[in-house]
């Protein structure tokens, strides 16, 4: 979190912020009102809020030398084609210009690079007069264009700033000015999943069992990918008391779980603490909130008053901010002064101007006792302010692993439109200057937490000194970044709890008592080892603490190889220690089988064998995967000692989610001796086997007569008053089965429509199955001017557990009801007749009545006739398209007319090869015009056609890149019904 302005990981229901809370220094909010756009007769097709944010950057953001002007060109309009689906971008290799896609037009612009803001407005501007004027605006709206094609921009400047629509805005405000109720989590964006970050203690997610690094993959009804931070926000709060149903997917589950929480009041405590043996305070802050110093001070003044009472003294103070997002920078701030006299505590960096804030050296309330702090890579922003200023100033030592590294500042500017303008202006930097943004803060005693099972390894192989190598190779292009500090030491230590089996969230369990926190936190092994160093060490200075701590480290190190080593033997594994020679050097290394294939919904193993075919033992082997399938990377081994001629084996449990995509995977296993440093790698391959996904196609009927619980007159119309089913006929024509099918009725018309029955689970669904399904709703009655002129929904067909999710919009007209005769009788519908699903032009085509065909009649409503079909199902025809039925019993035959997406179909494509490009050849079909083919190869937009024809051809050759290539083929038609087919292939170098 990024001070309280952050929005990479927003916290909902849990802070109450007033407008005079803020720290003074840089990170109050600062407001802009962007100036009117100037009237003229190009008015309405100009960008809004181009120029203000133009003008905003110029102004406020501190670092001109990051602006590239041709860059954030470049980057708006793939940022725009990638959102826009009847937009391409074709750059000239040559430079001087590019070729915009709009629907059916094309047009080059040709211009010099940009070097200044106002060459940028200046094209970017035509470029958005053109995509407004030649797109669907029923597709898109004109802010979709201008902040797609402004984000873009902004991206390339600083990564945290953006563009925030009107109501992802007004949102913030409630998040930081209001009161309301949630569920109690941090979330954040993980490769497009929504992320819990942590759960907060106490409240309602917490007691449901959440976890952190849990994605939540399901809100109600509707799929969370690719959905943003403050739209699941939206979602999940809610009045006190209301249930909000969600479903998370953790690695160890094999599909997704439903939870239901009810939503509360968030009233969270940022600080806890506990009195340990030996006059040792502990104190957790969990946030820094308003009231976080004084909570703090509160807390401390009851300890004292208790030892008071006992003729004892606080000995030394364990300050835990692990999983600690950040907050309230004051908070952070007065939290260091009381444990400083002097000194800075951190400085605020504009460009080059640099600002330190300094302890006060207030007599109000000061901390001179010995001090640790726990951090972790939760450890983020007003957190790391605190434990940098404590570290920097000689005033604690730190422990745990590196943290985060968040130290941007932004602030937020109004505009026009009701959007807003998060612009980074700064960074704070910990004392002696040194900026932690993207680095962290390394403690003093890197301790890495280890389990061991045969399910489950967490080892973390990679230490430190790895950790070094990765960052450099990862920042070697950036300019000014500097490496984090080393540690003083470095142990493993053994927490059994690591490698539990996880229990299956089902139910909500009582808030934890203070005496139940007490306990759980003797048993967390950190603070177990921080009090020891509390009571072996002297001096309350980090240096003095350092230097007495040696002893006590070893014996810390020492207690917890034995029990590592214990653990190990218990697994069959030999963790002696030894010196490696050039034995590592003779191991051979199999994976069995070459190359596993693992289907969906299997649970295999991957097996590595380790023989040593040389004379020299090798000490302490552990391996790690790296991939860039998450199922896959970061799965490790343990080999430990391998004698000469010896043969070792592990197994590594692997569960494969149903919704896993066809794809090969390379991955690279990197093995580790007791020298902790990496001493050779292989590479092998994995393969996935996806199934066939199903595919939806549908039709409804409009039941006002009574059946399905309808109330109405029976004329096929949505009318106000009455409450309507829609009689959806549902069937997979896919080639796949779905297993746990939901369909959802999602209401768009705001409280005009009260929606009584929106759900149902179809469960197993085969191919080419139908089944019938009534949802209903109620059309409450409007005053004239307010009348509602038509219903619309979002009907959506999910199945979290294969990975599968369509979404159809529904619109149908409200008119005023019409007379209804009943007419019982017969018909003949001499030609090929559409039965519709309404009494109305436009009606949804439910059947196709073939030539001759005849039903008995129900009844009329004007020129409409509703005929029978079956037992539950009925239709209208014009009455002008029957004629009398001259024989003596009806002869029915009819098919259904079903709405579907297009379908694409594809050629055999491989999952591998060596080729730098490969052809795609396919068609996308319809039975109505498909307006739009897009092909993507990771996220880039490569090729668009732009068609109205039910059937689309295509022969394309798409460039590839090295490694796995995801490709993504989407089909649109001209219903607004869209597919999307991906599969991915991996280009071998």
């Amino acid at each position: 979190m990024i001070l309280y302005t952050n929005f990479s990981a927003m916290r909902f229901g849990f802070r109450k912020l007033g407008k005079g809370a803020a720290f003074a220094l840089a990170v109050a909010l600062a407001w802009a009102v962007a100036a009117a756009h100037p009237a003229g007769s190009e008015e309405n097709s100009r960008p809004k809020i181009t120029g203000a944010v133009f003008n905003i950057v110029r102004n406020n953001f501190p670092y001109k030398s990051q602006i590239d002007f041709p860059k954030m060109l470049k980057k708006g309009l793939d940022n725009l084609e990638t959102r826009i689906d009847e937009v391409l971008v074709e750059w000239d290799k040559n430079g001087g210009g590019f070729k915009l896609v709009a629907g059916q037009q094309e047009r080059e612009f040709r211009y010099k690079e940009p070097e200044s803001w106002d060459d940028l407005e200046k094209i970017s501007s035509d470029a958005f007069s053109f995509i407004r004027k030649n797109t669907n605006p029923e597709e898109r709206s004109d802010s979709d264009i201008e902040y797609a094609l402004v984000n873009g921009m902004l991206s390339t400047v600083d990564r945290h700033s953006r563009i925030i629509p009107p109501r992802d805005y007004e949102e913030f405000i409630i998040e930081t000015e209001g009161s309301f109720t949630g569920l109690g989590i941090v979330i954040s964006t993980s490769k497009g999943w929504i992320t819990v970050v942590s759960p907060i203690e106490d409240t309602p997610a917490y007691r449901a069992g959440m976890k952190s690094g849990d994605r939540i993959v399901q809100i109600e009804n509707e799929s969370t990918v690719n959905m943003s931070i403050v739209e699941a926000v939206h979602r999940l709060r809610g009045p006190k008391g209301e249930p909000v149903n969600i479903r998370i997917l953790r690695d160890s589950m094999t599909k997704p779980t439903p939870l239901t929480i009810v939503r509360d009041v968030i009233k969270i405590e940022s600080v806890e603490h506990h009195l340990f043996p030996g006059g040792i305070l502990y104190l957790k802050i969990k946030n820094f909130q308003r009231n976080t110093t004084d909570s703090a001070i509160e807390a401390i003044k009851e300890i004292k008053k208790e030892l008071g009472r006992k003729k004892a003294e606080i000995e030394g103070i364990i300050l835990d901010v692990r999983d600690n997002p950040g907050g309230l920078l004051n908070q952070a701030a007065s939290i260091s002064d009381m444990f400083l006299k002097y000194g800075t505590v951190f400085s605020v960096k504009s460009g080059t101007n640099v600002s330190p804030y300094s302890a006060s050296g207030r007599d109000r309330f000061e901390l001179r006792e010995k001090t640790v702090v726990l951090i972790n890579s939760g450890s983020a922003s007003a957190s790391e302010i605190v434990t940098g200023a404590l570290k920097e100033n000689d005033r604690a030592l730190t422990m745990g692993t590196k943290t985060f590294g968040k130290g941007s500042i932004q602030n937020i500017f109004e505009l026009e439109d009701g959007a807003a303008l998060k612009l980074t202006i700064g960074n704070y930097l910990i004392p002696g200057e040194k900026s932690i943004h993207r680095v962290g803060i390394t403690p003093d005693i890197f301790i890495e937490e280890v389990g061991f099972s045969k399910k489950k390894v967490v080892y973390k192989t990679p230490e430190f000194a790895f950790l070094l190598e990765k960052y450099r190779e990862e920042r070697e292009d950036e300019e000014g970044v500097r490496d984090p500090d080393p540690p003083v030491h470095s142990f493993k230590i053994l927490n059994e709890s690591l490698t539990e089996e996880e229990e299956t969230p089902d139910g909500v369990s009582k808030p934890p008592s203070d005496g139940e926190k007490k306990k759980r936190r003797e048993k967390d092994p950190l603070i177990a080892a921080a009090r020891r160093i509390i009571t072996g060490t002297n001096g309350i200075y980090r240096s003095d603490m350092l230097k007495t701590a040696g002893e006590i480290l070893e014996a810390i190190g020492r207690e917890e190889d034995l029990r590592i080593r214990e653990k190990l033997a218990g697994l069959k594994v030999d963790w002696a220690e030894g010196e490696n020679g050039d034995g590592r050097a003779n191991l051979r290394v199999k994976v069995i089988p070459e190359e596993p294939v693992f289907k969906a919904g299997d649970e295999g193993r991957i097996k590595v064998e380790v023989f040593n075919a040389g004379s020299e033992p090798v000490y302490k082997l552990t391996a790690l995967i790296s991939s860039e399938n998450r199922l896959l990377d970061g799965r490790e081994f343990v080999f430990g000692r391998i004698n000469p001629g010896q043969k070792v084996k592990w197994e590594a449990p692997l569960k494969t989610p149903e919704n896993v995509r066809t794809r090969n995977d390379e991955c690279v296993i990197k093995f580790f001796d007791s020298s902790r440093k990496e001493v050779f790698s292989q590479t092998f391959a994995v393969s996935f086997k996806g199934n066939e996904r199903p595919a939806i196609s549908y039709n409804y009927e409009i039941v006002d007569d009574g059946r399905f619980g309808s109330k109405g007159n029976g004329d096929g119309r949505i009318s106000e008053g009455e409450t309507v089913s829609l009689l959806f006929r549902i069937k997979n024509s896919g080639a796949g089965a779905g297993e746990e099918l939901g369909l959802y009725l999602k209401n768009r018309s705001g409280k005009r429509v009260f929606l009584e029955k929106a759900i149902e689970e179809l469960g197993e669904m085969r191919p080419g199955e139908m089944k019938d399904v009534a949802m209903r709703f109620r059309v409450e009655k409007q005053d004239k001017d307010k009348a509602a002129e038509k219903a619309e929904f979002d009907l959506t067909a999910n199945d979290f557990q294969i990975g599968f999710s369509s979404k159809y919009g529904i619109e149908i007209p409200v008119v005023a009801a019409a007379e209804f005769s009943p007419e019982p009788g017969a018909v003949t519908l001499p030609r090929d007749t559409e039965i519709l699903g309404g009494s109305f032009e436009g009606a949804q085509a439910v059947f196709t009545a073939g030539a001759g065909s005849s039903y008995r009649t129900e009844g009329a409503a004007g020129q409409w006739l509703k005929i029978k079909l079956d037992e539950d199902a009925a239709g209208w025809v014009k009455t002008s398209d029957t004629v009398a039925f001259e024989g003596e019993k009806p002869s029915p035959d009819f098919r259904h007319a079903l709405e579907r997406s297009p379908l694409i179909t594809l050629e055999a494509v491989p999952t591998v090869t060596d080729s730098s490009e490969i052809e795609i050849t396919g068609s996308a079909k319809d039975a109505e015009p498909v307006v739009n083919v897009s092909f993507f190869n990771n996220n880039d937009k490569i090729h668009v056609i732009n068609s109205g024809r039910k059937e689309q051809n295509f022969t394309f050759t798409i460039p590839l890149e090295d490694g796995l290539n995801r490709l993504e083929i989407t089909a649109k038609d001209s219903g607004n019904l869209k597919t999307v087919r991906t599969f991915f292939i991996r280009k071998t170098s």
